[in-house]
């Protein structure tokens, strides 16, 4: 996943409802009626806790009041924003609150830089180990993830980063020098015999010589959740998280909210708009998690076949699905993809697995997907 969060351009117009939004560097909420969106980056690292007043016009003309409120905090490795819009400040207050707590537990339980965290006491040589509800349910969603997409995105890819010298926070990891890599294939479990998930008992076991690597999935899954956790707040009207580059976003009425995916992998290049009513988007590139091993550079989007960092005709991919979760499944599927099969056919694929989405090639050209026009402003369709 690219280390920077999507966010919504200056006075962007997005196809769906004529909404308009605003930003202001990073720190300000649209104030346009009926659409509430926020701009971010991944660098912006310390808190940030801000309200602006709303007037939404109801459909018997009376005002309604209301507060945004913005939160940034470290976590997965990564920043994570948060964007409110309640009926007043100490729901929104909560609501954030809430945020962070799901953020940074779920960051807890299924990292693989912590021997305490659930998933690594998982990996316990195949014996069942009981462990929280969601860390289940983002495994299984994995698991489920690698046949849909035929084992292009595979959690099972765990062991080809720690071969490649990605066992630890990535400045951890560049700091240690020119790493020696081992180069292998993921393990070629079909029907995933070394992994076993249990609903009903609240068990995963692990077997031997396998190991999970959650960290896409995981964040676009901890933004799913926290909007989630936001909206069972009453009085909360929407709400959207982006971690690490995987946004969520979630309204009580459904309305449109223009996202911007604002760092073109070359630079100085006009930024894309989409227009959004809900669900996730995540951006996934070649460019930012990198490392230095005794054989040159290499990044953490690994072909599960060979084991070795994949070398994509597409180097961005941005996609916009029905969760983070799932948007983060389609991204890496694409970028694997379009080293087997080009640009188009792999932003093709989209179509199947109900998303849609754009990529840019390494001469910064831009590459649509199918059904991406009826979520681009008139101008740029």
């Amino acid at each position: 996943t690219a280390d920077h969060c999507t966010s919504t351009a200056d006075h962007c117009t997005s196809t769906a409802d004529h909404c308009t939004s605003t930003a202001d560097h990073c720190t300000s909420a649209s104030t346009a009626d009926h659409c509430t969106s926020a701009s971010t980056a991944d660098h912006c690292a310390t808190s940030h806790d801000r309200s602006a007043s709303n007037h939404h016009p109801s459909t018997d003309h009376r005002t309604v009041m209301t507060v945004t409120r913005h939160l940034r905090f470290p976590a997965m490795g990564s920043s994570t924003e948060a964007v409110v819009t309640a009926a007043n400040p100490t729901v929104a207050r909560r609501a954030l609150a809430t945020i962070r707590r799901t953020v940074r537990s779920l960051d807890a339980s299924w990292t693989r830089f912590d021997p305490d965290s659930n998933l690594l006491r998982a990996h316990a040589g195949g014996r069942p180990v009981q462990v929280p509800r969601p860390l289940l349910d983002v495994v299984s969603l994995a698991l489920a993830a690698r046949v849909a997409t035929g084992g292009r995105f595979d959690p099972l890819v765990g062991r080809c980063l720690i071969d490649l010298g990605y066992d630890d926070d990535l400045a951890t990891v560049r700091g240690r020098g020119p790493i020696h890599a081992v180069v292998r294939p993921a393990p070629a479990n079909d029907g995933y015999p070394g992994v076993r998930v249990d609903p009903i008992a609240g068990t995963l076991a692990i077997d031997h010589g396998i190991h999970l690597d959650l960290g896409g999935i995981g964040k676009g899954a901890a933004a799913d959740r926290a909007v989630d956790a936001a909206l069972a707040h009453g009085g909360v009207m929407s709400a959207w998280v982006c971690v690490g580059g995987d946004l969520a976003y979630r309204n009580a009425n459904p309305t449109c909210v223009p996202v911007l995916v604002d760092d073109h992998p070359l630079g100085g290049a006009p930024s894309t708009t989409i227009a959004v009513l809900g669900g996730g988007v995540a951006t996934s590139a070649i460019g930012r998690r990198r490392w230095q091993t005794t054989t040159g550079p290499v990044h953490h989007i690994v072909d599960p076949r060979t084991g070795a960092p994949v070398r994509p005709s597409l180097v961005q991919v941005t996609v916009h699905a029905g969760t983070g979760a799932w948007a983060e499944v389609c991204a890496t599927h694409v970028l694997v993809a379009s080293a087997e099969v080009g640009p188009i056919a792999a932003l093709e694929d989209l179509a199947l697995l109900q998303a849609v989405g754009f990529g840019y090639d390494a001469a910064g050209r831009r590459h649509d997907s199918p059904g991406l026009a009826a979520h681009l402003p008139a101008e740029a369709a």
